[in-house]
């Protein structure tokens, strides 16, 4: 199927934890632009932030998706794994 390599593994995970700290980082600042856009008047004011507020969402919600797709894969190789590992030993005995 594909080969893994610890190299290939680290600079993954070292991606997938960038990417989620700049997502923690993104909803906290998204929770003070809420809060900075129910008491805001000028509609110029509101619409930035309004757009602001949507990114955020939008790449919050993208990390996530992707971190339970790798949680899904990691899993699947798990489950693969052990499976290769009972049929070997039952082929060994």
């Amino acid at each position: 199927m594909f080969r893994l390599s610890k190299p290939k593994i680290i600079i993954a995970a070292l991606i997938l934890t960038t990417l989620n700290f700049a997502a923690y980082y993104a909803l906290k600042v998204g929770i003070g632009i809420s809060d900075t856009l129910q008491h805001s008047e000028g509609k110029e004011l509101a619409a930035g932030l309004e757009e602001k507020s949507t990114f955020i969402d939008f790449f919050s919600s993208i990390v996530i998706t992707i971190d339970i797709a790798v949680i899904l894969l990691m899993l699947y190789l798990f489950i693969k794994f052990v499976i290769r590992n009972i049929k070997t030993s039952k082929k060994a005995q």
